[in-house]
Parts: structure tokens; C-alpha cells; sequence
């Protein structure tokens, strides 16, 4: 487990400006997901986390180390794609094991040990033996979980790992993310456009609109406390009315047709 600290990160592509002055802190053991839509920033600013892209500006710190300039694979994380990325040509236990092979974690039985360990945990032991192209969506993407957490990374990485699942497996691996997050504790980064998603595995919830933070908190806080327009329409249905606030002599807002509302 770690924490992450983010400051004043900006980045463009050429004249576009995707993240705008981002700043977070992240503490050891939090599940916080980057709600927002599609092109808000908030899949750059996860794979400015993980070293797959550069910054034009601001730093990040991980577990107090600064890490802007370092390639992924000297900043002990792990990083789970949308797409699961297996290796067909290798079984689920040679797949969940290729990053240990990668980085040379220990000899051959105690890499054995911890694929072991790792699929137990996503409950696919049974299943070791077998190719990717084997596998429903459900158990291939619990292969890519299993291989993003055999090294017990310090952070754990999500780009929307279950947007290709039906609506049923969805559900059903929320469930095991929590318990998942619960029993391992680790430093994890969702990035999800599904508030669903968000509201129900977050610790708490950063946002995202236009490459900046719109508002973060609580689940409970950021649905019952929106702190805008956009983040009252974004995580619910909301009836926004034109009024103008006027005081007369208390405060109230007055309406197109001229009722007045007491605040």
C-alpha cells in the first residue's frame, strides 16, 4: 500500500489541453474512483500515473517518492486494462505469472506460490491449466485481475476494467472488487464513466469535467451534496429550474413567471 500525490499536473496534445492543473492526494488502502465522460481527462491522468504518459507540467508522488520521469515498471504498480490484454498463446497460470517472469520476483516456486495465491483469490484455481480463448468474459477478466495483483503492487491501476461485461457480471464483480480491495488493502485507482459503478465501490470520488476536478467526495456526499449544475445532471436525474436569487427582505429565489421559492 501507498499514497499518491498528484501536483499540478497539466497535460496537452498539441493545442489541446486534457488535464488542467490537476491536483490529489490519495492515502494508502484508498479505492477512489475518476467519474467522469468520455474525453474529461480522467483515463490521461490514470496512465500519468502509471508512466504511459508525460507530463508538461506538476509531479507525482508515490508512497513520498517522486516518480514523474520514471518509466512504468520502476514505480511498482499494476495496471489493469479495459481490454485484459491475456496472451493467448499462454495458460492462466503462465499469464498471471508473466509479470513476476518479467520483473524477476523470486525463484520458479515462489513465483508458482504467489499465481497460486492470486487466483485463489479470484477464485479460478481451478482453471490454471487452461488457455485464455477458454474462458467466458467474466473469468478472462478475472485472470487480468489476478495477474494485476500477484506482485502486490503498491498501487493497483483500473481503466475501466468492467465495461466490457453484461450488466448481470457487472454486478456480480463489484461484489468481488470490494471484497477483493477489503482483504489485499491496496492503493487502488478506478476510472469509470459509470456513476453506478463509482457510488457503489469508492471510498471516494473525484469528478472530472473538462480536464479539471468538478468536485470529489464521499459517494454519499458527491450524490446528496452536488456541488454544481453539471454534477447534479451527471449523477442523477435533475430538474434544473432559471431563478434568480433576490432578497425581499429574506432569501428567496424568484422564477421565470415570478413565484417565488423561500431558501
Amino acid at each position: 500500500m501507498a499514497n499518491v500525490r498528484l501536483h499540478a499536473i497539466r497535460k496537452s496534445f498539441g493545442t489541446n489541453t486534457v488535464i488542467d492543473d490537476v491536483s490529489l492526494d490519495i492515502a494508502s488502502g484508498e479505492f477512489v474512483s475518476l467519474l467522469g465522460a468520455s474525453g474529461c481527462g480522467k483515463t490521461t491522468l490514470l496512465r500519468i500515473v502509471a508512466g504511459l504518459e508525460s507530463v508538461n507540467s506538476g509531479s507525482v508522488e508515490i508512497d513520498g517518492r517522486v516518480v514523474t520521469d520514471l518509466p512504468p515498471e520502476q514505480r511498482d504498480i499494476a495496471m489493469m486494462f479495459q481490454s485484459y490484454a491475456l496472451l493467448p498463446h499462454l495458460s492462466v497460470a503462465e499469464n498471471v505469472r508473466f509479470p513476476l517472469r518479467m520483473r524477476r520476483i523470486g525463484a520458479r516456486q515462489e513465483q508458482q506460490d504467489k499465481v497460486k495465491a492470486a487466483l485463489d483469490t479470484v477464485q479460478l484455481g481451478h482453471l490454471a491449466e487452461r488457455r485464455p480463448e477458454q474462458l467466458s468474459g467474466g473469468q478472462q477478466q478475472r485472470v487480468a485481475l489476478a495477474r494485476a495483483i500477484v506482485s502486490r503492487p503498491k498501487v493497483l491501476l483500473l481503466d475501466e476494467p468492467l465495461s466490457n461485461l453484461d450488466a448481470r457480471l457487472r454486478e456480480d464483480m463489484q461484489v468481488e472488487l470490494m471484497d477483493i480491495h477489503k482483504r489485499l488493502g491496496l492503493t487502488t485507482i478506478f476510472v469509470t464513466h459509470d456513476q453506478e459503478e463509482a457510488l457503489s465501490l469508492s471510498n471516494r470520488i473525484i469528478l472530472f469535467n473538462g480536464g479539471r476536478i468538478e468536485q470529489q467526495g464521499t459517494p454519499a456526499e458527491i450524490y446528496a451534496q452536488p456541488g454544481s449544475a453539471f454534477a447534479s445532471s451527471f449523477l442523477g436525474a435533475a430538474n434544473l429550474i432559471p431563478a434568480t436569487i433576490a432578497h425581499a427582505p429574506a432569501a428567496v429565489a424568484v422564477l421565470a413567471d415570478g413565484q417565488r421559492l423561500a431558501l
